[in-house]
């Protein structure tokens, strides 16, 4: 990384210059950082090769909804933010790798490729003292045995001695990514003690604090401890909501009841399933990493199935009250608020949403399907074969359930329930995230009350349909 003091005119010397910041990926990880550091002072380019990506963000518009994002993007873009297709004709000072790591579907091991490819690229355009920080999600071992390799048989030069390597876990969460960018610690693990030193000073002007670790792979070992640990946890709370389920008792009753002033737990609330892009594959990433290694992370792989059973549920629970009630599924119509994986804070993704999954599994059936969501838009809800609507009230007409997918705080604070008139009875307000008390729900006649264990239309002592009053 070159930082080079000049003279000025009074003969003092000068301020160093800062370093050139090449990111490589401009998705949700690599554009917040790019707006980031351009607002720190930085000059930044970005490349971007996906073509509707790069095409919106020329006009300083991001593709995806993070707050703040796009007034910073309008700000930088063109002055200190320059983006790219390319990196033919990049030079720059700093290499950061933002690209994605994808999980197969089949195998659920990690997807290396663009890593490779970015690896490659930096390799032909480095100069000796680079700096090159890998920020994406990948397995133990991956910036030593992977990235370093191929870097230096591109080049020709030597890590530690012509180039320079760390690892930088990228942690914060979408919807607050920008703040959360300067406030949460920046973990560094640098390839040698210069490495460290050098990423230490770039993030310095950025982040609140920066906690260095002994090597690279305890800089990787973070990230994915983190998200696992949450997704494990997460798990566990799902798992008390099947085991609910079996004796139809309310498993938001009994969280809140064990964690009122108890101080050596704090259960998180039950949920239709754990989405996004992290949560949902960085488990896999690790147990991939431990593949070879005499212990298996059993409860890592427990809690990952746990939380992808519940999207079914959902729709075994939606599909037993319409055979309850005697409506065919080709007859019947439900509402869905929320398709993005997460409403707090509010984001627009719907990668590994579990809205999604349960709306699979309810079209196989032929259910005609409402859609709505405050943040995502009609044209995306529309692609996956539902009918979108603007107004949440919609969602409600004509309906024989309705089903929370997403915990926006839109839907939180507004008075869902005034809208319960609209649905045919007997209906369902399935009520996965708990936002609303069974009692208000049941002050409506013939309306029924759901949410992952607890059902007012199943008598627990011989599970048959109950009349709602």
């Amino acid at each position: 990384m070159n930082t080079v003091a000049t003279t000025s005119q009074t003969g003092r010397p000068a301020k160093p210059h800062k370093p050139v910041i090449c990111i490589f990926g401009l998705g949700y990880v690599g554009l917040t950082m790019s707006v980031i550091f351009a607002e720190s002072g930085y000059h930044v380019i970005g490349v971007e090769p996906r073509k509707r990506g790069i095409g919106q963000l020329l006009k300083g518009q991001p593709y995806f909804h993070e707050k703040g994002l796009k007034e910073l993007l309008k700000k930088h873009l063109g002055k200190r933010l320059t983006i790219y297709k390319e990196p033919d004709h990049v030079s720059a000072d700093v290499y950061v790798v933002a690209v994605g790591t994808p999980v197969s579907n089949d195998t659920k091991s990690p997807d290396l490729g663009f890593v490779k490819t970015v690896a490659q690229s930096i390799g032909k355009i480095i100069k000796r003292g680079d700096l090159v920080i890998l920020r994406s999600t990948v397995p133990v071992g991956t910036s030593r045995n992977l990235l370093i390799p191929i870097i230096e048989k591109s080049s020709g030069l030597t890590v530690g001695e012509d180039f320079y390597v760390a690892f930088t876990p990228e942690r914060v969460v979408e919807g607050n990514a920008l703040k959360e960018l300067r406030l949460i610690p920046q973990i560094i693990g640098g390839f040698d003690q210069t490495s460290l030193t050098k990423t230490t000073e770039l993030f310095k002007p950025v982040v609140s604090k920066i906690i260095p670790v002994s090597t690279l792979e305890s800089a990787e070992l973070v990230k994915l401890f983190n998200n696992t640990f949450r997704d494990v946890l997460f798990g566990f709370a799902n798992e008390l909501a099947l085991i609910c389920d079996g004796f139809n008792i309310d498993p938001a009753e009994v969280v809140r009841a064990a964690n009122e002033d108890y101080l050596r737990s704090h259960i998180p609330s039950p949920s239709p399933g754990v989405g996004g892009y992290c949560l949902t594959k960085d488990p896999f990433i690790l147990l991939y990493s431990t593949r070879n290694h005499p212990h298996h992370p059993d409860i890592v792989f427990h809690g990952r199935k746990v939380n992808e059973k519940m999207t079914r549920h959902v729709a075994d629970r939606l599909l037993n009250f319409l055979s309850a009630i005697g409506r065919p599924p080709r007859q019947a119509r439900i509402g869905i608020l929320g398709f993005a994986f997460k409403g707090h804070p509010e984001t627009a993704d719907i990668r590994f949403s579990p809205t999604m999954e349960v709306v699979d599994f309810l079209r196989r059936h032929r259910i005609q399907l409402i859609g709505h969501d405050p943040i995502v838009a009609s044209s995306i809800i529309r692609a996956h074969g539902v009918r979108p609507v603007k107004n949440v009230a919609d969602a409600f007409d004509g309906t024989d359930g309705v089903v929370i997918m997403t915990n926006h705080l839109r839907y939180r604070n507004a008075d869902l329930l005034k809208f319960a008139e609209k649905m045919r009875r007997p209906g369902i307000f399935f009520d996965p995230w708990h936002l609303f008390a069974p009692h208000k729900v049941l002050q409506h006649e013939g309306l029924h009350y759901s949410n992952l264990g607890f059902s007012t239309h199943i008598n627990s002592a011989n599970n048959h349909f109950v009349k709602s009053k």
